[in-house]
């Protein structure tokens, strides 16, 4: 009863002002002792704001600004994009009056009918891809169909967008919509700016350049990762064949704007979705902002990564679950379907998101047999079909790995599930589980469990991997006490419930697996929605102030990081593309030399390069993840230079770039055998040196690089 009385008063108009006040001072007073622990962490880019300003606009004032026929390629490609968008979109309009759905929120209806279009699209050109059909008059005559939907579409949503919303758009949504836009436009300029990003390097647009020097989808076989599903990615080669048209740089900044056209799709989402629960435009937008100020979510938009793409299709999928729950009907499950189906053609981690939908249909099913017990059956069955088909949708991708490899899931957990390709085994399957479950700290303790949304919040670094390799900011560890509250004191909507019953269980899986920040981009939508569908239940203005002011630590490391690459020369032609390689990764220099002076039947090996083959025009051999894997390997099992060279020679390898600061490096070298004794191991440590020395021709070296010929 005390309980109980407890809680009507919490509810009355006086017991929330008190509690608004309470929240509001405790936001306040938390941005301003968060801040101050958040910034002491980022004297890397914050830190070195002023200098990064001053050096940027000195640049502007010295240096030649526009280039007008790199600038008239940057246009080309963002055209190149906005069209494949509207062909996207175009098609979801189609999808969606077909199933029928009911989307009150314009935003997310937009959002919703574009990425099931990218979804539906990218099956068709895996469909062209199978059988050798990537070719630019297939990529022009597509987008002159998907341009007639668009034409098909626009007059009805013209129709339908006629009528006024209300406007309730103050300071606080102006201020909103400036961050989001002026953010966006840092982004863009990043993503147009040649490819330096780690992954789009290795294999996000490495893979894809494969598959158009080929004319379709091939087994890549200098690349295990060609054996991932790569639905977002597709569409990207789209844009790539269209911007071939004029030249492989304008198709590889096509590939960039179009892998950031995810980025204020998700946006968009995240708002729509938060006015579809009917909160306020005000309320929407901080929501919006508290995700498009996460500063690996600048990091995904700008280095060609696929995580918004995933984080749209589960965001979509999240508000189908919770339509089914509300109103039960078949055009809402078909949409879960298509959502759950898009996002794991993007990822296999997008199998977090299932167990706590099919979570969400045994409990459906238990609510529904309190009313009628027949319908019981009917709603599990409906369910599971509907995950099931999201499964079916995406399963082409994974049948061909199957196909192609022996596992489904490869090249992950080949030591579980016997596969094999060119390049990759079980026992470097095993080591790459050991490897990413290195993310977030060795041999973690309870403690590092409990205490990771803290360190997520304050002290998570990009490029280290013990601290996450990301940044999230504050915001969200400011939010969730609003959340819980909200929860525990007010109760929230069903689609509030499942929403953040997703990004919790996500958050499991995550934290149990591989603690990379980008892994777990998915939930932040989700959770600003739920935070600001809380908070809005308090009457109290300055809280949507504060929850605003909160973003902004992570709004300034964005600023930094785009002022740290400074890629706005770049972009507008100022400074060459060959100077802003160089500029951007240390090992460029060394590319030029090999794509410019090696014979044209060079094949060069190369040992701890990252694996850069996207700016790399010579045939290669290349380790994936472990990158001296097989140098170790020669090594230790050779027994002179003499045997060493000829298993190498058998390899086809001309020439040999490598890290030589790393591979001859006693604390670092994996040559070194901890088994072994320290005379063992300086022997076969000079056994790759005379390797490298004897007979061999140095092209270039520094203290870090080492490009040899080797005798033929």
């Amino acid at each position: 009863m005390k309980r109980e009385s407890h809680l009507r008063a919490s509810t009355r108009p006086d017991g929330l002002v008190n509690s608004a006040l309470t929240a509001t001072a405790g936001v306040m007073i938390g941005v301003v002792i968060l801040a101050a622990i958040f910034f002491s962490y980022r004297v890397q880019d914050v830190g070195q704001l002023s200098a990064l300003l001053h050096e940027f606009f000195t640049s502007m004032g010295r240096e030649q600004i526009v280039q007008w026929s790199t600038l008239g390629g940057k246009v080309a490609a963002i055209c190149i994009t906005g069209f494949i968008v509207c062909s996207w979109w175009g098609l979801g309009v189609l999808v969606e009056r077909w199933l029928k759905l009911e989307i009150k929120s314009r935003a997310l209806r937009v959002a919703w009918q574009t990425a099931m279009g990218a979804s539906l699209w990218s099956l068709l050109w895996f469909a062209l891809g199978l059988v050798g059909l990537f070719r630019q008059s297939i990529a022009v005559g597509l987008l002159l169909a998907g341009m007639s939907f668009v034409v098909l579409a626009i007059r009805p949503a013209v129709k339908d967008w006629s009528g006024r919303e209300e406007r309730d758009q103050d300071w606080l949504w102006r201020i909103s919509f400036t961050v989001i836009t002026l953010i966006g436009l840092l982004a863009l300029l990043a993503a147009l700016a040649p490819s330096t990003g780690k992954d789009a390097l290795v294999y996000r647009l490495a893979v894809p350049k494969a598959y158009l020097a080929a004319g379709g989808i091939v087994d890549v076989t200098t690349n295990v990762y060609g054996y991932l599903a790569f639905g977002a990615e597709l569409n990207g080669v789209w844009a790539m064949l269209l911007g071939g048209i004029w030249s492989p740089v304008v198709a590889e900044a096509a590939f960039g704007a179009m892998s950031f056209a995810w980025w204020p799709l998700l946006l968009l989402a995240t708002y729509g979705l938060a006015r579809e629960l009917s909160l306020s435009r005000s309320w929407a937008s901080v929501g919006t902002v508290l995700v498009a100020a996460i500063p690996s979510m600048y990091q995904v938009a700008t280095n060609g990564y696929v995580d918004h793409s995933l984080a749209l299709f589960v965001l979509c999928a999240v508000y189908a679950a919770g339509k089914w729950w509300t109103t039960p009907s078949r055009q809402s499950l078909l949409s879960l379907s298509l959502a759950l189906g898009g996002a794991l053609a993007v990822k296999f981690i997008a199998l977090f998101a299932f167990f706590p939908l099919f979570i969400v249909v045994l409990f459906k099913a238990r609510a529904t047999q309190q009313d009628n017990a027949k319908q019981v059956n009917a709603i599990l069955l409906r369910g599971c079909a509907a995950l099931l088909c999201a499964g079916l949708l995406a399963s082409p991708w994974y049948f061909r790995t199957w196909m192609r490899t022996g596992s489904p899931v490869y090249p992950f957990y080949a030591h579980l599930w016997n596969g094999s390709s060119p390049n990759w085994d079980a026992d470097r399957s095993r080591l790459f589980q050991m490897w990413v479950s290195r993310y977030g700290g060795d041999e973690k303790s309870v403690v590092d469990y409990v205490v990771a949304p803290i360190r997520l919040s304050l002290t998570a670094q990009p490029e280290f991997s013990a601290q996450y390799d990301g940044v999230l900011g504050i915001s969200f560890l400011l939010g969730l006490p609003l959340l819980l509250w909200g929860w525990r004191r007010l109760g929230l909507v069903t689609e509030v419930k499942i929403a953040v019953a997703v990004a919790g269980s996500w958050y499991l899986c995550w934290l149990f697996s591989s603690q990379q920040m980008r892994f777990l981009l998915p939930c932040f939508p989700l959770l600003a929605v739920a935070i600001v569908a809380a908070a809005s239940k308090l009457p109290a203005r300055a809280l949507q102030w504060a929850m605003l002011a909160s973003a902004m630590p992570g709004v300034l490391v964005i600023l930094a990081w785009f002022l740290e690459q400074n890629p706005l020369r770049a972009v507008l032609g100022g400074e060459t593309r060959e100077s802003y390689l160089t500029r951007r990764l240390d090992h460029y220099p060394y590319y030029q030399i090999i794509n410019h002076e090696l014979p044209t039947n060079a094949r060069v090996w190369l040992i701890n390069m990252r694996n850069d083959t996207v700016h790399l025009q010579r045939d290669y051999f290349a380790d994936y993840i472990f990158e001296d894997y097989t140098i170790t390997r020669l090594v230790k099992a050779s027994a002179n230079v003499s045997e060493l060279r000829m298993k190498v020679k058998e390899m086809g390898v001309t020439h040999i770039l490598l890290r030589q600061d790393v591979i001859f490096d006693y604390a670092r070298t994996p040559i070194v055998d901890d088994r072994k004794s320290e005379t063992e191991n300086q022997a076969k440590l000079q056994l790759l040196k005379s390797f490298l020395s004897e007979g061999t021709k140095v092209i270039k070296q520094d203290a870090k690089f080492l490009l040899v010929t080797l005798p033929q």
